[in-house]
């Protein structure tokens, strides 16, 4: 995230009175509550002056390690693992505006372990609840295996337009 600064990368607020005024209102317009949580989190962790580096930085980089060598041993017998997307529907804006995006939180850890792995991985809708909204699944496959991950996709997608 740290290369979506502004200045290379990503949106860059209209404000620019000084350098730190850019930075600050091109992040605050353009990334939301939980990617600036997330940031905030990343490099408070990554703070060597209070030891903050070893005691959840590195332990985190073991429990990635962990979930990588998980996958790859499923990958050993499957060519590909599909999973739910979320835990349910799109939330509507008003229900996450409400709930402060802690469902946007929960429904991320569907994601995380193919983000964390280093896996390719592509979201496909494949159907629709009774209150309208998407459904989608969660296709995952080994490292590079990007085209697997596609063609499937692309498989499934005409055959829920059936």
């Amino acid at each position: 995230m740290a290369r979506y600064d502004s200045v290379a990368y990503g949106h860059r607020s209209s404000s620019d009175s000084s350098t730190y005024e850019m930075y600050a209102s091109s992040r605050s317009e353009a990334l939301n509550t939980i990617v600036r949580r997330r940031i905030f989190a990343g490099n408070y962790f990554l703070m060597k002056q209070w030891g903050y580096r070893q005691k959840y930085f590195e332990r985190a980089l073991k429990v990635r390690r962990i979930i990588h060598d998980e996958l790859r041993q499923a990958f050993r017998e499957v060519d590909l693992i599909v999973t739910p997307t979320a835990s349910g529907t799109a939330p509507k804006y008003s229900e996450l505006r409400d709930t402060l995006f802690s469902k946007e939180d929960n429904d991320d850890y569907f994601t995380q372990a193919a983000n964390l792995a280093g896996i390719p991985s592509i979201s496909v809708p494949v159907g629709v609840a009774e209150d309208g909204l998407p459904i989608g699944v969660q296709l995952m496959a080994d490292k590079l295996q990007d085209r697997a991950v596609c063609d499937v996709a692309h498989i499934l997608d005409g055959l829920i337009r059936k």
